[in-house]
């Protein structure tokens, strides 16, 4: 895509993300810097990797109204109408589709394509590391959850739970392997420290 069809996918697909969860836009186009990174060393079409990154969580708002929604199923269906709308080739909306669809983890769904990978492995790296814990107290406080509790689900679990586990086996491509390394080093790390201060350990 040239810079014109960028700018105009992303001012269509910006007002999808307003009853959505807080800073999902924005993680939306970090995933899109990751995406093209791996793209430079692990190949693909770029265009298809570009618009699936700016459109893979569209479906994010819908999904918080109804939590029966799949948000990659919404998501998929919103692309078919915003890439007509930038003239993206036909023959890659599939294509772009395809890699919606199998970003969710939740969903088990295999990347058949190094496109599919790409986006998954970046939507991935972006939640974890200092940006992943980031976006769990973001979230937590958003959810009103307490940080550590005995009784419902915490923050502190969320980062046990959910963030330590994107590990080098969580994802597909050599140079996602290579990145997870040091992101999954700082959360294990962090998780040790803070739940040893909240213990007053330290």
């Amino acid at each position: 895509m040239n810079e014109k069809q960028i700018d105009g996918l992303k001012k269509l697909a910006e007002p999808h993300f307003k009853n959505a969860d807080p800073d999902r836009w924005a993680h939306s186009l970090r995933v899109l810097s990751i995406a093209r990174i791996l793209q430079k060393h692990e190949g693909g079409d770029l265009d298809v990797i570009e618009a699936a990154a700016i459109l893979h969580d569209t479906g994010r708002g819908v999904e918080c109204i109804n939590k029966k929604l799949c948000h990659a199923e919404e998501s998929s269906k919103i692309a078919d109408k915003l890439l007509a709308k930038i003239n993206f080739p036909k023959a890659k909306i599939n294509k772009v589709k395809h890699c919606i669809e199998a970003h969710r983890w939740s969903k088990g769904l295999k990347a058949e394509t190094i496109e599919a990978q790409i986006i998954k492995d970046a939507d991935r790296l972006e939640a974890s590391g200092a940006v992943g814990v980031a976006r769990a107290f973001t979230l937590g406080m958003h959810r009103s959850r307490p940080f550590v509790s005995e009784t419902e689900f915490s923050t502190l679990d969320h980062i046990k739970k959910k963030l330590i586990k994107i590990d080098a086996d969580s994802v597909g491509t050599k140079t996602a392997k290579k990145i997870i390394k040091n992101r999954n080093k700082f959360v294990v790390l962090f998780a040790e420290e803070f739940e040893k201060e909240l213990k007053g350990e330290r």
